[in-house]
């Protein structure tokens, strides 16, 4: 068991970064199955982030409050379009497509198969037995995080959020500061990522493991875990992480070019690869930049 923040835990120590080459409603429904949680990237419109997390959560029907309902005079068209958007086809059939109104029958998986769409019931067929350590919140949902950047516009956001993480954090005095401002859970790092040249341009920023090592010793005697958030590579880059007292491990690297990973596959001399940039290049900024205009 590890700890994600004061109040929540997780089956797994695996975090996927908040990178827009790495983190999307896909890899945080990859990543919350097996037990861990995804941190959806912020590098997007506000709307764009919040439908990824509503993705996430819907992905499977657990206590659902507000489900996703048709009525009878919608198409199978409908259907489908609403299991690429949310991700699933169990849908309740209302008979003015209302919650409120008399249900008049369900549309599940098996009603959509004789579809020759490639694969369509791979997501649908996924159960609990298959995912024992699935994160999930009260509601029985996915869990997944947001990440929000400290421009003016991401205030919009802030008021959407329950716990709050403080980052990036190498010292023990920004971790006695961000702790008394009440933040859930530390990210520690600054710098040290596979390809991040922070330390190196702006000159500030500690080595990880004495980062690490720093801020765990005086967060824990306050119950704030911290994560460890850049230069993991390896699993025995994990277990060093582990034993210098972080709770969980956040990675983006070594899940960048997956299936899930956002973005799409091209050729070259021959290989398959997936665009991979770190957040604070040209790319990731231009793309940053257009969101916002």
């Amino acid at each position: 068991m590890s700890v994600l923040t004061r109040k929540t835990t997780l089956k797994t120590l695996l975090i996927s970064s908040p990178m827009d080459t790495v983190t999307e409603a896909d890899m945080a429904i990859a990543v919350a199955l097996m037990g861990g949680i995804g941190f959806i990237h912020h590098n997007c419109t506000p709307e764009f982030q919040t439908n990824e997390v509503w993705k996430v959560k819907k992905f499977e029907q657990g206590f659902i409050t507000d489900p996703v309902v048709l009525s009878p005079s919608h198409t199978v068209g409908n259907v489908l379009e609403a299991k690429i958007r949310h991700g699933f086809s169990g849908i309740p059939i209302r008979e003015t497509g209302i919650m409120s109104c008399k249900l008049a029958g369900i549309v599940i998986s098996s009603d959509i198969d004789f579809l020759a769409e490639k694969d369509h019931t791979t997501l649908l067929s996924e159960k609990n037995r298959d995912y024992p350590l699935a994160s999930k919140d009260s509601h029985k949902q996915r869990q997944c995080r947001a990440a929000l950047g400290t421009c003016e516009d991401d205030k919009y956001h802030l008021d959407l959020l329950t716990q709050v993480t403080g980052r990036n954090v190498v010292t023990a005095a920004q971790a006695k500061n961000l702790t008394n401002a009440g933040g859930d859970r530390l990210h520690v790092g600054m710098g040290c990522g596979s390809i991040c040249i922070t330390q190196e341009v702006m000159a500030c920023g500690q080595p990880q493991g004495t980062a690490l090592y720093k801020v765990a010793k005086y967060t824990r005697r306050f119950g704030v875990p911290v994560i460890a958030n850049g230069g993991i590579q390896t699993v025995g880059h994990m277990v060093k992480a582990l034993a210098l007292r972080a709770s969980t491990v956040m990675i983006g690297p070594l899940l960048a070019a997956t299936e899930e990973a956002p973005g799409k596959y091209f050729f070259s001399d021959g290989v398959r690869l997936k665009k991979y940039h770190g957040m604070g290049s040209l790319d990731a900024m231009e793309k940053c930049s257009s969101n916002q205009t």
